[in-house]
């Protein structure tokens, strides 16, 4: 089992070990993650002929990181969030700075109403669940900033509730969560695109 501050540091970057073999581990494991988006780019082209679409890749990365994770080396690599965070960061400002304003604005009222509807919804949904099936407020509350918030809320949530045995339940919930949200977000997202005829 984790201890609470062995989680915490998984969030840290000064955490990350710098020896020789675990740099070069790391190294392995981002051109392993290269090798999988390389893949889904290459499933993209051969069914759609061109990337303007992102299914296939999605799609791809997902499975491939899911199958990666069976891999004892790859999951056992100190620094893999680490990087993927700082990968994720760097993939949210380049879209943040490609993002039209002018657009923006015109729908930002009805967005915003959108999303929070959405996740209004899905915490009450979630907390009547809880209370049908009897879970214990800690585990609902947990399960809930894992569903809404993700990995790196779960730890100060966890420790301010005082129930830091629920940080590696509610980290691997979260997890899986973002893995099933992507096949479900795909999912609907083709329904609708053929219902719609958009």
């Amino acid at each position: 089992a984790f201890s609470y501050i062995e989680l915490v540091d998984e969030y840290d970057y000064k955490s990350i070990s710098r020896d020789r073999r675990n740099i070069l581990r790391l190294i392995a494991v981002i051109l392993l993650a290269a090798a999988c988006l390389g893949a889904g780019v290459l499933l993209e082209l051969l069914m759609n002929g061109n990337l303007d679409g992102s299914l296939y890749i999605i799609i791809t990365v997902s499975v491939l990181g899911l199958a990666g994770n069976c891999i004892r080396p790859v999951r056992e690599t100190k620094g893999t969030y680490q990087i993927g965070q700082y990968l994720v960061l760097m993939f949210s400002l380049g879209l943040s700075m490609s993002i039209d304003f002018s657009i923006m604005l015109s729908t930002i009222m009805q967005t915003l109403a959108y999303f929070a509807c959405a996740q209004t919804s899905c915490m009450i949904l979630h907390l009547l669940l809880c209370k049908l099936f009897r879970i214990d407020g800690g585990t609902a509350l947990i399960t809930n900033t894992a569903g809404i918030y993700g990995p790196p809320f779960i730890p100060p949530v966890a420790g301010a509730y005082g129930k830091k045995q629920l940080i590696a339940p509610g980290i691997i919930c979260a997890v899986v969560g973002l893995v099933i949200g992507n096949f479900l977000g795909i999912s609907i997202g083709s329904l609708l695109s053929m219902l719609t005829g958009v």
